[in-house]
């Protein structure tokens, strides 16, 4: 069975699997370690993607290359960090964790020096002030007896930033100053600390941002690893077989790569699905993670959430607060919170500002949990977009030449679904067409890239 949320769960052999479905990343990455020389602070990394694009995975492919190559295995230590980072309070934890995980690293290589390493872990100073640069010391000196430098590999590296909020700035020296260490770290959401003009790692990392798979690459991509991921595997057949229904789940869903791996899980189930059950069934894998993501908001919060599901596209305050029934101010108040807590966005809309759901997979799945009403819209759009076939959703919005309504094009055929299309979509065929294009791009109406909210309309104050 393929673990669809903790890829430590993988066996060795499978821990490739980001070097298949991110190859440009990941080339990117080795050959920049390759081409760092020995000394001087390196330049650091930080890669952003939502939850379920592969940032963990990435990570572990990123170890399994480094120990595979041989000249990066004798240039390069990498140090993986767990995703729960939870014991860091101060500088002093985060060097002192580092220690704990080369110890580990020493013991599964065989490297030696890990009993010797635990000794004096354990003779660190307990004074906080004293621990932190003994801790540090002792890490560049291992960096010096092993002859290599480390990669600390930090998933969530927002959550540990943020934990370190206080001692930001003295990380900051530390990391531009020690060539021992190169940071390649993975956050879910733009980290404040890296975009204020006035924060410790403004302009710090250089940031790569794992965007939703472009669905011409796919077939290539799932051929890639189907011989080893019976999901994936399941997929590939489908899309072979079903293009028009898989492809309409895709435009409305995305397709990073815990999704692909939900969509073939559900096709294992139901092979026959339609568009709309498999977009529900690949959504509902989701709801352990969303409803922990909603339910701590606060009641008006959650309002306003709910009123930017339905509306679906990118929404003034004025539309959010007619459609929530509630005061303007209260809105305004909720969509500012909500943005600096990363669930939703601002996007341009015409010369003004609009509000969308950041994670158009949460969107989604708002809606098909906000009752019958939306489900049914939800679930009349996929088929609707199955019915349109791949040729006219392929056409890019805004092309030369009108665009056909579907029941314009095909009364037959389409006129069926038209209406619930537009209903959720938009009142053209062609805003429906640049929608789906942007749910799956992850970009224009739909959930703008986390690395842009660094600038204008997504930069946050």
């Amino acid at each position: 069975m393929t673990p669809l949320y903790n890829p430590a769960l993988l066996p060795a052999e499978r821990t490739r699997l980001a070097t298949s479905l991110r190859p440009h990343l990941v080339t990117s990455l080795l050959g920049f370690l390759r081409r760092l020389g020995a000394d001087g602070a390196p330049q650091h990394q930080l890669v952003l993607g939502p939850s379920g694009s592969g940032k963990t995975m990435l990570l572990r492919t990123l170890q399994t290359e480094v120990l595979a190559d041989p000249e990066l295995a004798r240039r390069w230590f990498p140090l993986t960090f767990p995703e729960a980072q939870w014991d860091i309070a101060r500088t002093a934890d985060l060097w002192a964790n580092a220690l704990d995980y080369l110890v580990v690293a020493l013991e599964r290589r065989a490297a030696g020096g890990a009993d010797a390493l635990r000794a004096r872990i354990a003779a660190l100073p307990e004074d906080v002030d004293q621990r932190g640069p003994a801790a540090l010391a002792l890490l560049v000196a291992e960096a010096k007896r092993l002859e290599r430098r480390f990669v600390f590999l930090i998933d969530t590296l927002d959550v540990v930033l943020e934990r370190l909020k206080r001692d930001q700035w003295e990380v900051r020296e530390v990391l531009a100053s020690q060539s021992e260490v190169l940071v390649i770290g993975a956050s879910a959401r733009a980290i404040e600390a890296t975009y204020r003009y006035d924060a410790a790692f403004y302009d710090f990392f250089q940031l790569h941002e794992l965007r939703p798979i472009h669905p011409d690459l796919l077939p290539r991509l799932l051929d890639r690893v189907a011989a080893d991921e019976p999901l994936y595997r399941t997929l590939a057949l489908a899309l072979a077989a079903r293009p028009a229904i898989v492809r309409a789940a895709l435009h409305l869903v995305g397709s990073q790569p815990r999704m692909l791996a939900l969509l073939g899980r559900a096709l294992a189930d139901a092979p026959e699905a339609s568009a709309a059950t498999l977009v529900q069934l690949a959504l509902d894998g989701w709801t352990p993670a969303f409803r922990a993501r909603v339910e701590p908001l606060a009641p008006q919060s959650l309002m306003v959430l709910h009123a930017l599901a339905s509306l679906w596209h990118p929404s003034r305050p004025q539309e959010v607060a007619a459609r929530s029934r509630l005061a303007p101010n209260v809105v305004s108040a909720q969509l500012h919170r909500l943005v600096q807590e990363g669930v939703v966005d601002k996007v341009p809309l015409g010369a003004r500002v609009g509000f969308l759901i950041a994670d158009r997979v949460l969107q989604a799945w708002l809606l098909m949990r906000l009752g019958q009403p939306h489900r049914r819209r939800l679930a009349a759009a996929a088929d609707a977009l199955a019915a349109l076939g791949d040729t006219d959703l392929t056409r890019e919005a805004g092309a030369a030449g009108p665009v056909q309504a579907p029941d314009e094009a095909d009364p037959e055929r389409h006129s069926h679904v038209a209406p619930e299309l537009r209903s959720l979509m938009g009142s053209s065929y062609e805003s429906a067409v640049f929608a789906s294009q942007a749910a799956l791009a992850g970009v224009e109406t739909g959930a703008r890239g986390i690395s842009d909210q660094r600038s204008g309309l997504g930069k946050r104050t």
